[in-house]
């Protein structure tokens, strides 16, 4: 006999729902005391909703990039940052962890913690155009970049880069590039910054540099947003690699979808409070050191 009640199915629907929460920062322990459910049966259903948000958002929100996507990005960053041919900013950003069993230090990063790192190719937008998830903590952000899947298949020349065209006022076609900081090896399809002592001899160094810092920190403000809106970011995430993977790619592709809701209006705001931030923290910087590159 079918014991179940008319009331067994909002029950598991709101459960569901409330499972979900650590996704949002809330721990999973807390969860199952208050509801009385066992442990495991919580990280199943987490596991659950963030496979079935992935398979439902990913070809929505975080597709394999198109040439046209490529060509707006570089319309954004040559318009709002005066930087052109530059079709994305590159970093990694550390994911913290608790230590998986049997993997010794691989995990392990130089800020003292253990993590899984984050490769992310971010717009003038700040939206996510491709991402990588997984890579060692130990591992600087110029080897996960070359090893992963997304930095071979740009080294194998397969993620859809227009075909070069000419800078302003020059007649010799430039390829379209990704942005990094010192971390990446300089490569034809990537730009990284002048060492900084080649920058206090020559003038057009310094200007190139300041220039490319500007357009690369879309990707600091992306991962801060990103941080900031889903909570579980602040703290170590107690759950196997496997579903930290699944839990970032989540947050990214709600993360996305939320992005791409904003109104014009709401962009310029982020955009106005972004740069408002960063002049606060140049001031800072110039009082401390007593210089300021413009």
């Amino acid at each position: 006999m079918d014991e179940r009640t008319p009331f067994d199915q909002p029950i598991a629907t709101f459960f569901t729902l409330v499972a979900a929460c650590p996704i949002s920062g809330h721990r999973g322990l807390i969860l199952y005391n208050c509801y009385r459910v066992g442990f495991s049966t919580v990280s199943s259903i987490v596991t659950e909703v963030c496979q079935a948000i992935c398979r439902n958002l990913e070809n929505m929100y975080l597709p394999e990039p198109t040439e046209q996507l490529w060509q707006k990005a570089e319309e954004g960053f040559r318009n709002q940052w005066q930087f052109p041919n530059c079709i994305g900013s590159v970093d990694g950003k550390h994911i913290t962890i608790k230590c998986p069993p049997k993997t010794g230090s691989n995990y392990w990063c130089y800020s003292n913690k253990f993590s899984l790192v984050l490769m992310a190719i971010v717009g003038p937008d700040y939206r996510f155009i491709a991402v990588d998830i997984g890579g060692f903590g130990k591992n600087s952000d110029g080897g996960i970049f070359e090893t992963s899947n997304m930095g071979k298949r740009f080294e194998e020349n397969l993620m859809n880069v227009p075909k070069p065209k000419n800078l302003p006022n020059h007649d010799e076609p430039c390829p379209h590039v990704l942005i990094g900081d010192e971390a990446f090896s300089l490569k034809t399809y990537l730009m990284r910054p002048f060492p900084y002592k080649q920058c206090k001899t020559d003038i057009s160094k310094e200007k190139y540099n300041t220039r490319l810092c500007r357009a690369r920190r879309v990707v600091e403000n992306a991962f801060g947003i990103l941080a900031q809106k889903w909570r579980i970011f602040y703290r170590p995430i107690e759950t196997k690699v496997e579903t930290t993977i699944l839990i970032t790619l989540q947050n990214l592709n709600l993360e996305l979808s939320l992005i791409l809701r904003m109104t014009q209006e709401e962009q310029r705001g982020l955009h106005f409070l972004l740069e408002k931030n960063l002049l606060i923290i140049l001031i800072l910087e110039y009082k401390r050191n007593s210089y300021l590159l413009l």
